[in-house]
């Protein structure tokens, strides 16, 4: 019986390791869109007090995250996860071949406010947006939450960095 639950037991864990191995092969994803009408002209701290975070990192100011862009947009912002372990510079590769650019702060600040518990459920990164810490270190702004807080945060890591299947990343059509 043992021998038998064994083998039961290694054929399922052999068949799930393929699986993921053949949607990676197919480049296979997550999406979920939100639409969103952007301000670029409001001030990075009005919507960061309008986002009634529990908690900001010290660092996400206008000298880190200078305004990039102008006016009032309506966009799409697109949560794409991998799913697996995956390289930064893929996630850059993928978003190419998705037609996507990366997802800047005042966008993640604007989709946490409309959508509050969104970052509840997952973390989301928004590399559009990046401060460079060091010679080697960039930081990337990120939401994170539980049941009992929210959170805008960095993080903060070299170029060649893995991520776990645990986030989820905004891109935004080009």
């Amino acid at each position: 019986m043992k021998t038998l639950r064994a083998l039961l037991l290694g054929t399922a864990i052999f068949a799930v390791f393929n699986l993921a191995a053949a949607e990676e092969a197919g480049n296979s994803y997550q999406k979920q869109v939100f639409r969103l009408e952007v301000d670029y002209y409001r001030s990075l701290k009005d919507g960061i007090d309008d986002g009634k975070y529990n908690w900001v990192h010290p660092d996400i100011n206008v000298e880190h995250f200078p305004v990039k862009r102008l006016g009032k947009e309506k966009i799409d912002v697109m949560l794409i996860y991998f799913g697996d372990i995956v390289e930064t510079d893929k996630i850059f590769r993928e978003f190419e071949k998705m037609n996507l650019r990366p997802a800047e702060i005042r966008e993640l600040i604007v989709l946490a406010e409309k959508y509050p518990d969104l970052q509840r459920e997952f973390t989301i990164i928004a590399f559009g947006s990046a401060w460079r810490q060091s010679a080697n270190k960039n930081c990337y702004p990120a939401l994170y939450g539980d049941r009992f807080s929210r959170e805008l945060y960095l993080v903060c890591l070299g170029d060649d960095y893995w991520w776990s299947g645990a986030y989820w990343f905004a891109g935004v059509p080009r």
